[in-house]
């Protein structure tokens, strides 16, 4: 049975197949906040309604029937069935899910033996991005970022976690509402600010940045952490550089004073907190990575 054209039967309880045929007739028009599914089907906006909704969202999800695109926007799952469109799909999931053009994805496919035309491409193409499979831009083609994490990959850098790498999810409220998690190395969180050089002030290992006075603690902050900065910067000259005034001094390259100071330890030509040292140096001696 193909899931994507047979949609009954799902349950026991009248009041759970209504619910879920809702939501898919819903979102066979095309994807929809769960606020939308109410207004288009006519629902009543109660609590009780969201509630039941929640539950089968939660019940289709775990069905693979739908998924939820980004922020709180659901659409139906539709597995691709073509060869050429699993082809493609495999092909933009190579090389750490690079972007690729029309012509390298040709030239992969002709590498197999496929003879495609660019027409038979641009209309698997169209197909797969209508379907959420793929994301296109400037004619370039990519598995969409909010994709990723299920492969096991980074949203920033696309590339697959690995077993010694800090792991940690960003937690994003969607423009209708919705809360999304994303999966990120944790190096790679300031990578999405469009930083210049944060590489030459943040820890390889965590992202953090190295001078503690930097680290951009919430002012509200309700949680006391400073037991767990003093573990992060666990050696004196950590401590002591991080409070220096740069103020006081002139930066010793550029014109101007310097912006503060920071002192880490280093290996391969990376630096590091020295508690995060530790955890890369002696992941035997029970140290968590």
């Amino acid at each position: 049975m193909n899931q994507n054209e047979n949609f009954g039967n799902f349950g026991k309880s009248d009041e759970k197949e209504n619910y879920r045929e809702i939501i898919i007739r819903s979102l066979r028009k095309g994807p929809k906040t769960p606020a939308e599914i109410i207004t288009d089907q006519k629902l009543p906006d109660i609590p009780k309604t969201r509630t039941r909704m929640d539950y089968h969202f939660n019940q289709l999800k775990d069905d693979k029937i739908i998924e939820k695109k980004q922020g709180a926007i659901y659409h139906i799952i539709i597995t691709p069935q073509k060869p050429l469109d699993q082809k493609i799909l495999k092909i933009l999931e190579s090389d750490d899910f690079g972007n690729k053009t029309i012509k390298q994805i040709k030239e992969s496919l002709d590498l197999e033996d496929t003879k495609n035309s660019k027409n038979d491409i641009l209309e698997s193409l169209k197909k797969l991005e209508s379907e959420f499979h793929i994301h296109e831009f400037k004619n370039m083609f990519s598995i969409p970022s909010w994709r990723l994490n299920k492969y096991n990959c980074c949203v920033v850098c696309r590339k697959k976690f690995e077993d010694d790498q800090l792991i940690i999810s960003e937690i994003t409220m969607g423009d209708h509402g919705g809360v999304s998690n994303y999966l990120m190395h944790a190096v790679c969180r300031n990578k999405q600010q469009n930083y210049v050089d944060f590489d030459l002030s943040n820890c390889d290992y965590c992202g953090l940045s190295l001078n503690a006075n930097n680290l951009g603690i919430k002012e509200n902050n309700k949680i006391n952490i400073d037991a767990e900065i003093d573990t992060l910067f666990n050696e004196p000259f950590s401590k002591l550089f991080s409070v220096i005034n740069g103020e006081h001094y002139a930066s010793v390259v550029e014109v101007g004073t310097a912006g503060g100071y920071a002192h880490f330890k280093r290996k391969d030509g990376k630096q590091y907190h020295p508690y995060c040292f530790d955890i890369i140096e002696k992941p035997k001696k029970g140290f968590r990575k």
